[in-house]
């Protein structure tokens, strides 16, 4: 059976190591911090082509009862006067709509999934080099260990190591200004 390693095991890591399975491959995940995931980030949208992917691989079910449908964002301003609305894409045929879910929520029934689904996850490992011979790949962590697989894959997100180790001259990560602020509240405002 091929053999894959996944760098990061936030929310796509596991994912794509439900779907390498799911493909014949079997993958393994390999996560820097020395701790899952459960208490981090704010609020994501899942549209409806992830609510789809999901399905692809039958883990929808896993986030099926998490967060609220979100098929229009609405603009208020501080007033509370309405500045407009957006639709968050196109139901799916079946009217599954995008969903607004809390970020350590989705982790940590993706995670919970993958783990009831066999996928090993390793947390402390910090990819620092990685090298092709044969074929294959040789990934070297931070804290000694090494791995070797048939294929690497990146899911560490936007200061990807592997990235880097893939292209060490391409483009780094640019400063952006604030898109978008999150934040939890003891109470629901009014409409």
């Amino acid at each position: 059976m091929p053999t894959a390693l996944l760098i990061g095991a936030g929310v796509a890591g596991p994912v794509a190591a439900m779907a390498l399975q799911r493909a014949g491959i079997d993958a393994e995940v390999f996560e820097a911090h020395p701790r899952t995931a459960e208490d981090v980030g704010t609020f994501l949208t899942l549209q409806t082509n992830g609510m789809d992917a999901l399905r692809a691989i039958d883990a929808h079910d896993a986030v099926a009862g998490i967060g609220f449908p979100t098929p229009i964002m609405r603009f208020a301003s501080g007033t509370g006067r309405a500045l407009g609305a957006l639709p968050t894409g196109r139901a799916l045929d079946d009217g599954t709509v995008s969903h607004t879910v809390r970020r350590a929520d989705l982790y940590t029934a993706l995670r919970d999934e993958a783990l009831h689904r066999g996928v090993v996850i390793h947390h402390s490992h910090r990819l620092v080099h990685a090298h092709e011979r044969d074929g294959r790949v040789r990934a070297a962590f931070a804290n000694g260990a090494r791995a070797d697989a048939d294929l690497l894959i990146g899911c560490d997100g936007v200061r990807s190591r592997v990235r880097a180790i893939i292209n060490p001259d391409g483009a780094g990560v640019r400063r952006l200004p604030l898109l978008n602020l999150g934040g939890y509240a003891g109470h629901v405002v009014p409409a």
